[in-house]
């Protein structure tokens, strides 16, 4: 996260990814910790302009979380901005707003 944060994106991205993979193989595909790692995954890659990538990890984790945890608890509420955001800069605003 702190290279993403620092502008390196590629460099970021390749950490996430391997910390994803790394959790497939400590959780269930539906643990809502590896949910947690794919909403960062999915956030780097939207930052990368990999959309199709990023919309499928944040709704993927939004719907585990929302299941696992409740729509209300905070990881949720941030996969759901999350994923309202690549909406809506997308150009799926009606998208974007029924999430908010």
């Amino acid at each position: 996260y702190i290279l993403l944060t620092r502008g390196k994106l590629d460099e970021g991205t390749r950490e996430l990814e391997q910390l994803v993979d790394d959790a497939r193989e400590a959780y269930s595909p539906d643990d809502w910790h590896l949910a947690l790692y794919r909403v960062n995954l999915g956030n780097a890659y939207f930052a990368k302009g990999e959309l199709g990538l990023a919309e499928e990890l944040l709704a993927d984790a939004h719907a585990v979380l929302d299941a696992k945890l409740g729509p209300e608890h905070p990881h949720t509420k941030t996969a759901r901005a999350s994923l309202a955001t690549l909406f809506e800069e997308s150009g799926r605003v009606e998208e974007g707003r029924k999430l908010r």
